[in-house]
């Protein structure tokens, strides 16, 4: 089931809509192998924004579709910056925008950007992992925060068809699957061969991705069944009371979590 959730934007964040207090609805209509979604302004008559429609098909065509991924729309004249169409726009494949390569990302408490030619469309897709679909996918609105800012009024609601609306605001980088690594191995001394569980929450999660610090891994890719796995370091070039360290996490959001053992 699609989770929702509320990106905590600054209170006027709608502002360049209108400075008067408002409120806005983020719509909603999902299958599993299409997205529709409409943004209303509701004291406007109730006037649609913004009107997409994005096939599964195209979503997974494009070259940065992986598990734990994060997409977002270009400005291309198809999704105008601050003039939406009213009409029904369909998503192409260049028009989809891989938010986690974006140079500025991992120090950035914002998914959303109007300063690189992304559109203003508040909207961001989570892809929990390859083998879902949009009713299982996660959706990342702007919702304006009134504690967050010049309170000037603005809120907005999910309206879906698929899972819950969200409540309270959440920060973009807890909604990553968490990796967990560990070993039996309580002492190891230098030569020994280490070797690391991996697990995590989402069992439908393929596979996580290793980055080498100190010591030898056997693979940079853990492939994971039903949510765990396991690789080796080799300690064999190393010295006694040396840090092992490793660090895991996802295709586009690495170090997530970090193993740590010191040979004795």
């Amino acid at each position: 089931m699609s989770n929702f959730y509320n990106f905590d934007a600054h209170s006027q964040v709608f502002q360049y809509i209108t400075s008067s207090a408002a409120s806005f609805i983020h719509n909603f209509n999902i299958t599993e192998t299409n997205l529709k979604y409409q943004f209303i302004h509701v004291e406007d008559n109730n006037k649609i924004l913004c009107s997409i429609s994005l096939d599964l098909d195209v979503l997974k065509s494009h070259n940065r579709f992986c598990s734990q991924s994060i997409f977002g729309f270009m400005d291309d004249g198809i999704l105008g910056s601050k003039s939406y169409p009213s009409s029904l726009q369909s998503i192409r494949k260049n028009s989809l925008v891989s938010i986690l390569d974006q140079t500025k990302i991992d120090k950035s408490s914002n998914v959303f950007y109007s300063d690189d030619g992304q559109s203003e469309i508040p909207l961001r897709i989570f892809v929990d992992n390859t083998s879902g679909n949009f009713t299982t996918f996660s959706y990342i609105v702007k919702t304006p925060d009134p504690s967050n800012g010049t309170n000037i009024g603005h809120t907005a609601t999910v309206v879906t068809d698929v899972g819950t609306a969200p409540t309270g605001f959440t920060k973009w980088k807890t909604i990553f699957a968490p990796i967990n690594l560990s070993t039996t191995q309580t002492t190891a001394k230098v030569g020994d061969t280490i070797s690391v569980n991996v697990s995590t929450t989402d069992t439908h999660l393929d596979k996580i991705y290793l980055t080498q610090v100190t010591g030898i891994l056997d693979a940079s890719v853990v492939p994971l069944t039903n949510g765990t796995g396991s690789f080796n370091i080799l300690t064999d070039s190393l010295t006694t009371g040396t840090a092992v360290q490793v660090k895991a996490g996802h295709k586009l959001f690495s170090n997530i979590t970090t193993f740590t053992q010191t040979l004795g």
